[in-house]
């Protein structure tokens, strides 16, 4: 659209998602249901001076300058992201992945 260039326009669904959240929903999208194992468990640290600590995509301008509105909810999305990745070889799969003590078996 004309007008727009050098414009910054976020794009995303304004809900809001901790960093701790986001990497859950990963892991048990690429684990499957039920526990994430406690080696694999994302641990928190103290935060750091000036840190952000919330942070969330307004598409406002999004909507009044391309009329952009959200389809993909953030679980789709992310399900879509890591099948993907699944395929392409940059993800195992909890059902596709074996251990590497049964590789050679």
């Amino acid at each position: 659209r004309e007008g727009l260039h050098g414009e910054t326009i976020n794009i995303g669904s304004e809900q809001a998602v901790t960093v701790r959240d986001l990497a859950e929903r990963i892991l048990r999208g690429v684990l499957g249901a039920g526990d994430i194992p406690k080696k694999l468990r994302p641990i928190e640290l103290p935060s750091r001076p000036r840190e952000v600590k919330f942070a969330f995509s307004s598409t406002k301008k999004a909507k009044k300058l391309l009329d952009y509105e959200t389809r993909t909810s953030l679980e789709h999305g992310l399900g879509e992201t890591i099948a993907w990745a699944v395929l392409a070889g940059y993800l195992w799969s909890a059902a596709t992945w074996v251990p590497p003590s049964m590789e050679n078996a």
